[in-house]
């Protein structure tokens, strides 16, 4: 005898199936990071914070981060010191801002001439980790370390050694509320300005063969830093003065497609999103004559306008002559030099990007800050 109502009756029964399955579903844990990487071109920490990480802070609302990691490099402190260095001390130091320093790694203590000289060839990188006073997650750090490439940041004719240029590595295992666990590699890095694409190779497939490892596992894993990679005319059918053209229009869809980055990881499964909003690449911003002059036109960038754009385009790419090569492709000084990827190895993790932008307000430096702020899902 068939059913009166058979088919609202199977239709209901699916229905009540498919209730039952959502609510047996395992619930996602989910942890708030950003990410800041800034090249600050020897210049002291205290003079180069700014406000502008501050403000970010201050004024992020519900996207308030449970974790801040900050990757520096060509970092000084005035004075020198391992319980003074980094930028994440600074805001914590110097603002009421809820959150506390969990870890600082690859910071020695600095010599210095005067007030801001340093001989180079010391540390002059630093990876930090803060934590908000009120968050429920936590965090353990389990191993913090320079990172031993085997020699892959010495290829340019000894000039360049690990100290100056090279790797910090923290694996940190985050907790959320509910108990869940998620490893985490933060990797920060400055490549050699001639090596990028062997280097990064390279480093890329160490990172790989340490998170697989059965002593470390991990989920995710996040690289930032001062990458060097510039734009090539070469990439497109465009030239050197099409580039200036570009600039000048603020085109920076086309400009991104000269990217010599996003050439070179084709293939591997590490992603290096682009800017969430249009921003000016990060390099080079350095100033010429009167500083005050160029403050005001670092400021001026902000509205990606035309004719400021062409009022300083001498200053975003004084060194352009230097003829410079990632692989095989010449490029020019300009480029979104300072960039934030990540990978993930476990299938049943997400990252939420919301966004991923430069702080052309930060003065002092020839390059911009990037900061990433993203969720952990798992």
């Amino acid at each position: 005898m068939n059913h009166p109502n058979r088919k609202g009756w199977v239709t209901h029964k699916y229905l009540v199936k498919e209730i039952i399955m959502e609510k047996s579903k395992p619930k996602k844990s989910n942890i708030k990071l950003w990410f800041v990487t800034y090249n600050i071109e020897y210049q002291p920490v205290d003079q180069m914070a700014g406000g502008w990480l501050e403000d970010e802070l201050v004024n992020a609302g519900e996207d308030t981060p449970d974790f801040v990691a900050i990757g520096m490099q060509e970092a000084l402190w005035r004075g020198g010191g391992k319980g003074h260095a980094g930028l994440g001390k600074y805001i914590i130091v110097e603002t009421e801002l809820p959150y506390k320093r969990i870890k600082i790694e690859g910071v020695e203590r600095w010599r210095t001439t005067g007030s801001t000289k340093v001989k180079k060839g010391l540390n002059c990188q630093s990876l930090e980790l803060l934590k908000h006073d009120k968050s429920q997650c936590s965090v353990k750090v389990k191993q913090a370390k320079a990172l031993d490439l085997g020699g892959l940041l010495q290829k340019v004719k000894n000039k360049v050694s690990a100290g100056e240029k090279g790797v910090r590595e923290m694996i940190c295992d985050f907790t959320s509320p509910d108990k869940k666990e998620v490893r985490v590699f933060i990797e920060t890095a400055h490549l050699n300005t001639n090596e990028q694409p062997q280097e990064l190779k390279g480093y890329l497939k160490k990172i790989n063969e340490r998170v697989d490892k059965k002593k470390w596992k991990g989920d995710v894993a996040f690289l930032m830093g001062d990458l060097n990679f510039r734009l090539s005319p070469n990439l497109t059918s465009k030239g050197e003065l099409d580039v200036k053209e570009m600039l000048t229009k603020a085109q920076l869809d086309e400009l991104w497609k000269m990217d010599t980055l996003n050439h070179v990881l084709k293939g591997f499964k590490w992603k290096f999103p682009n800017f969430t909003k249009g921003t000016l690449p990060t390099y080079k911003l350095k100033y010429k004559g009167n500083r005050n002059d160029h403050y005001q036109n670092r400021r001026n960038l902000n509205t990606l306008n035309s004719e400021t754009l062409k009022q300083t385009y001498s200053i975003l790419t004084e060194e352009s002559e230097k003829k410079r090569k990632v692989g095989d492709y010449p490029v020019v000084e300009l480029g979104w030099l300072d960039r934030i990827g990540y990978k993930i190895y476990n299938r049943n993790i997400k990252v939420n990007m919301r966004s991923l932008e430069s702080r052309t307000d930060a003065m002092g430096a020839d390059h911009l800050p990037v900061i990433m702020k993203c969720d952990i899902e798992f």
